[in-house]
């Protein structure tokens, strides 16, 4: 009798431990939470940035050329480098924005394009639309001259 009352303390001591760690699981992990993040990385509009820049502009030139001849000031067809990186960007997220189906099943209100370096304008910013609301947005870097150019693009909902 002795032995099967200490077995059953044992038992008891161990369903004890159990509850005590499933307790401070559940509270962690309803303490613990994420950072929030500020913007969401969204492949699709990745894939669209890096289909924009592979794109041949009107100067017969990839547009992530375009962009690094802007930043060395140079022409293109007679016409500055990044006069034409900015109608070729505006063409193309107009048309993105008319069919508004990047955002799977969302509407979307409106763009914002930045392509800075060093935290500096490169090309004036491109916007259309609202830019309130919530945002799907990417960011993809061009390596040139020992630094990188940003292109973040923001598309709102």
């Amino acid at each position: 009798m002795i032995k099967a009352k200490k077995a059953q303390e044992e038992i008891f001591g161990f369903v004890i431990i159990v509850a005590i760690i499933i307790l401070i699981g559940v509270v962690m992990l309803f303490f613990i939470k994420p950072a929030p993040v500020e913007q969401k990385k969204e492949a699709q509009i990745e894939n669209l940035l890096s289909s924009m820049l592979a794109t041949t502009s009107s100067c017969e030139k990839p547009l992530k050329e375009v962009i690094a001849m802007c930043y060395r000031n140079e022409q293109c067809l007679s016409a500055g480098a990044c006069d034409i990186a900015r109608k070729e960007f505006s063409e193309m997220l107009d048309a993105a924005l008319e069919q508004g189906a990047l955002a799977v099943g969302k509407q979307l209100k409106g763009y914002m394009l930045n392509v800075t370096i060093d935290s500096a304008t490169l090309l004036q910013p491109l916007k259309k639309g609202s830019s309130a609301g919530n945002m799907l947005g990417s960011v993809v870097y061009i390596p040139v001259a020992g630094t990188e150019i940003a292109i973040n693009l923001r598309f709102y909902y």
